[in-house]
């Protein structure tokens, strides 16, 4: 015998039920995602040759690697968050969305401005030097990336209150402007009109979730002491840039002397606007706790600065 007859109904749990309708948006978004990853190399490929599609692929990869940091940061945000929202505590989730974007910010400014600043040097060292023409495109990409890194964690924020369906309508909204952008670009501009619509697309989909992640959350990441070390910092460093650029020859050896400049400069700005918080003490305890790495030298400093 069946163990149930066609055509009955069949129950299902409220807690399936619910869970269903969180987690399919997600699968549209994952989706959607991969569209807006993939589409600037299909369409070059569409509209060009093999060769412009191997440039591009040099560039493209090392621009998204700006965002390596934030996502290593949303391991220790998105535990967090979830306790806060569930217990409604939206003051502490709010600032705990500061913190992650100031840090994660900090982290990327200085490798994007590597790329900003010395393309050619270093994608011909680790390309060679036919691979220079693409240095256009990795800097409108790495300008793109700033624009995600700036705004925060605001993809995962919504996931962890629940709402994928507008991540979802935010991720088609982005996807179908880059399929527009890439049509409407490539043809004329090869690789650059590619890493334009990807900028445009990448900047314009953190910009609806951040504007609804404001509205539900009244949480604004661009705060004086995010932005305040950041327009220091860069300013000082494009001064030494061009600087140094009329007196000396850039290679790849010096890039490793100006990346730990970079961030020596720009953790000594913050240090001197002290654009620290006890809530970025409170975030390396709480790394303390999880990863283990002692962090007691460093606290006392910010301390000092506070």
């Amino acid at each position: 015998k069946l163990p149930m007859k066609l055509g009955s109904k069949v129950s299902i749990n409220p807690v399936g039920k619910e869970l269903l309708f969180f987690s399919l948006p997600l699968l549209g978004v994952s989706m959607l995602l991969m569209i807006i990853s993939w589409t600037d190399t299909l369409m070059l490929g569409y509209f060009k040759t093999s060769d412009i599609v191997g440039l591009y692929n040099a560039a493209s990869p090392l621009a998204h690697f700006t965002n390596v940091p934030i996502g290593a940061m949303l391991f220790l945000y998105a535990p967090i968050i979830s306790g806060l929202y569930a217990q409604n505590l939206l003051p502490e989730l709010r600032r705990n969305y500061i913190i992650i974007t100031k840090w994660s910010f900090s982290v990327t400014l200085p490798i994007i401005l590597i790329f900003i600043l010395f393309p050619e040097i270093v994608l011909s060292t680790l390309f060679g030097a036919n691979y220079i023409v693409a240095s256009q495109a990795l800097r409108i990409l790495s300008i793109g990336f700033i624009i995600v890194n700036l705004l925060g964690p605001n993809g995962t924020t919504l996931m962890v209150i629940g709402e994928t369906r507008f991540l979802m309508w935010a991720s088609m909204a982005a996807a179908g402007t880059n399929i527009a952008l890439n049509v409407a670009l490539i043809p004329p501009l090869g690789i650059v009109g590619a890493s334009i619509a990807t900028a445009v697309s990448l900047a314009l989909h953190c910009i609806i979730r951040h504007i609804k992640v404001h509205s539900l959350l009244k949480v604004n990441p661009l705060t004086k002491n995010l932005l305040k070390p950041a327009i220091i910092a860069v300013s000082l460093i494009f001064a030494i840039y061009l600087s140094v650029g009329y007196f000396l020859n850039v290679t790849f050896w010096m890039l490793p002397i100006i990346f730990v400049l970079f961030y020596t400069l720009y953790f000594m700005v913050m240090l001197f606007s002290r654009s620290f918080d006890r809530e970025d003490i409170d975030m390396f305890i709480a790394i303390e706790q999880k990863v283990g790495i002692d962090t007691t030298p460093l606290r006392k400093i910010l301390r000092r600065f506070l």
